[in-house]
């Protein structure tokens, strides 16, 4: 996932000033501003300046917490750039920023001063972008903190579940038996077959088939599929067997599980804080038990062959692929949409798109608008180029992005 690491090193020497920025998706999905790395930039230039001509105090010792700050910064631009796996160094920061402030030759109420500040100008930033609330699906208020009361059958005996949805759901796995299996394939369509990952979700339905444990899919109870008996409608199973095919699993013939739940019912209502959402009975999960057989994804019906508008589509992706390998990695698999074809590529947040006219675009997650490449023909041209630096929401510094 690349969906933080900087695009150029200029954005990489900006971050910590972009990181005050009100933006969201700078380090973190939201927006957090942080304005304690600015702090810091300023605060280490005065102190090393003073430090070389000897103005400043004797606090030598804090050389080699701004050296570990900097090489770890340099690592995390590296690798992710993403908030949550620099959570040691958000920590250290402020108390680094202190020490600092501290290190300066002021009174020390000018000191203190600086101190209080640097945190009123952070109390203001959180205050006018608090976080509470914009990123949870449910609350945790007391347990069980995700409300659901799943029948004996299921919460009684070990058993394997098998995930499709976007999200786990993991804070319902300690309602079942704690030797029950959980595991997701709502991206194995994506995964090598010689991947371990892969040879990971294989081995452990072999073991519960073995241990004639049942396998159950579970995933939250679509409103649109859903008919008067709760159960799923023909086009959701062909869905979900869709989804679980590549792994080997298929339906049974036999019924779901209905598990209502009013976490689910408050998520589907955005009723985060209490209330009583109407009809929260057609709020919850499916639980379907599954066939698992390795016969299965080789017996099912196979793909036609491409026609002309796919084979073009094709070879217009690989195009783009090669140009601007980092945002559309080849090994992408192409999806019929109407009107044409589309790619999409996870680890960088884009989608591709050639339509059956020939007109190509992609649409970044971030962004409001897609971005037109151009035409099939002029793409496939030789000495095709595309700018690779200029991703429509994304590229720049915050406040030059486009939307």
């Amino acid at each position: 996932m690349i969906r933080f690491i900087p695009d150029t090193l200029r954005d990489a020497l900006w971050r910590p000033i972009a990181m005050a920025m009100p933006d969201a998706n700078v380090y973190t999905e939201i927006s957090a501003p942080d304005f304690r790395f600015a702090f810091l930039l300023c605060l280490s230039a005065t102190f090393l300046v003073l430090l070389a001509t000897r103005k400043a105090n004797d606090r030598v010792r804090l050389l080699p917490s701004l050296l570990f700050m900097l090489l770890a910064f340099i690592a995390w631009m590296l690798t992710s750039g993403n908030g949550r796996y620099f959570l040691a160094m958000l920590i250290l920061v402020g108390p680094l920023c202190v020490g600092l402030a501290y290190a300066l030759p002021l009174t020390r109420f000018l000191r203190l001063a600086l101190v209080i500040g640097m945190v009123l100008i952070q109390g203001i930033a959180v205050g006018l972008n608090t976080p509470w609330g914009t990123w949870a699906f449910t609350t945790w208020q007391a347990p069980p903190y995700f409300q659901i009361s799943p029948p004996a059958e299921l919460a009684e005996k070990p058993a394997t579940f098998v995930g499709i949805a976007g999200i786990s759901y993991s804070l319902m796995f300690p309602l079942f038996h704690p030797d029950s299996r959980w595991l997701r394939v709502d991206q194995v369509q994506d995964i090598v077959p010689r991947s371990k990952e892969y040879q990971h979700i294989q081995a452990m339905l072999k073991e519960s088939v073995a241990s004639k444990r049942n396998i159950f899919v579970f995933l939250p109870l679509p409103p649109r599929h859903v008919g008067d008996d709760l159960q799923p409608s023909a086009y959701a199973r062909d869905e979900i067997n869709d989804k679980i095919m590549q792994a080997h699993l298929k339906l049974q013939d036999a019924p779901c599980i209905i598990v209502p739940s009013i976490s689910m019912a408050r998520m589907s209502s955005r009723m985060l804080y209490g209330g009583k959402p109407s009809d929260p009975k057609r709020h919850g999960f499916w639980f379907c038990p599954l066939v698992y057989s390795e016969d299965i994804a080789a017996t099912a019906t196979p793909a036609p062959a491409p026609g002309n508008a796919a084979l073009l589509a094709n070879r217009v992706f690989a195009v783009v692929e090669k140009i601007c390998p980092r945002f559309f990695p080849p090994g992408a698999v192409s999806a019929a949409i109407p009107g044409g074809y589309v790619r999409n590529y996870p680890d960088a947040d884009m989608k591709l798109y050639v339509l059956d006219n020939g007109l190509t675009f992609y649409k970044y997650w971030r962004a409001l608008n897609p971005e037109e490449i151009g035409m099939a023909q002029d793409i496939l041209k030789s000495g095709f180029q595309m700018d690779c630096n200029t991703i429509r929401g994304r590229s720049g510094l915050p406040w030059e992005r486009q939307l």
